[in-house]
């Protein structure tokens, strides 16, 4: 990966797309995020910044 751009066939976008989704659904419920996605989506995050 270079420059905040995920590799040829990478799931990058689409491992974010399912971990906001988590997040938005959880907010929608007024339950609490599990940890575990805030951290996968951290990363998520951080892999498409630019380097």
């Amino acid at each position: 990966m270079k420059h905040g751009v995920p590799a040829a066939r990478a799931d990058t976008f689409e491992a974010l797309s399912v971990i906001e989704r988590s997040i938005a659904m959880k907010e929608a419920a007024g339950e609490q995020q599990h940890p575990a996605i805030l951290h996968l989506h951290i990363y998520a995050r951080v892999l498409r910044m630019p380097h």
